[in-house]
């Protein structure tokens, strides 16, 4: 039996801006985030981020959850949305982050995602079926993910 590597499905970034954060009374952090648009590269799928995206965050009792949506345009024109959601617990240096009297930093997370992607168009239906994950950053104007198929399902 071999072992198989992942192989990178693309690089993705995430233009953004900070968050508008809201803090509630019970201590709930939530952020909403702008993406102004991006940009994907590998070797069977590439193009743009569009503007059309929704990425919520919250944080309340040790935990990041998040809930996201990214519209994608491949170069030749083929639209796949993106979308996650997952609940990261947070670690303590991101905890001395998050201080009482004081906002978010805005950069220096690292996370891992499962994303889901939709097609809309031909070409790119073993998207739908792929298996992949992502790990990313936050910067404080972007976010950065490498996004890989898992070996298992890799398609030619």
């Amino acid at each position: 039996m071999t072992k198989e590597t992942p192989r990178l499905l693309m690089f993705i970034r995430l233009d953004m801006g900070p968050a508008q954060q809201l803090r509630g009374d019970n201590g709930e952090v939530r952020m909403i985030y702008r993406v102004n648009g991006g940009h994907f590269t590998g070797d069977r799928l590439s193009g743009q981020v569009l503007p059309v995206v929704g990425d919520w965050a919250s944080i309340k009792d040790g935990q990041v959850t998040m809930d996201v949506r990214v519209q994608l345009r491949t170069d030749d024109g083929v639209d796949v949305l993106m979308a996650y959601e997952g609940i990261l617990p947070m670690e303590d240096g991101m905890r001395d982050l998050l201080p009482p009297d004081a906002r978010l930093s805005q950069s220096g997370h690292h996370f891992r995602v499962t994303p889901s992607l939709e097609v809309r168009g031909a070409g790119y239906e073993w998207l739908a079926k792929a298996k992949i994950f992502g790990v990313g950053i936050r910067f404080a104007d972007a976010i950065e993910y490498h996004v890989y198929e898992a070996a298992c399902c890799t398609q030619t």
